[in-house]
């Protein structure tokens, strides 16, 4: 049985992994689903960012800590 994801961070990337877990969303199954099938088929859709949106992207966020490992405030399931 497929687990539920979870996300990874690093100063350089984002990585969405697949948890081994017994509860499963059946909507994050159905949207990861659908992009491996999109992957497959089209795998020359994934493209890295142009130079200009990481420039704009690193200019948002400029400032903004972020910590992978902190725990989240509230009730959160993942």
């Amino acid at each position: 049985m497929r687990g539920t994801p979870y996300i990874s961070a690093d100063q350089h990337s984002v990585t969405l992994h697949r948890a081994d877990v017994e509860d499963n969303d059946p909507a994050i199954e159905r949207v990861l689903d659908f992009l491996a099938r999109d992957i497959e088929r089209r795998p020359e859709a994934i493209v890295g960012l142009s130079p200009s949106l990481a420039a704009r992207i690193a200019d948002l966020t400029e400032g903004i800590g972020f910590d992978p490992a902190a725990p989240i405030d509230g009730e959160v399931t993942l």
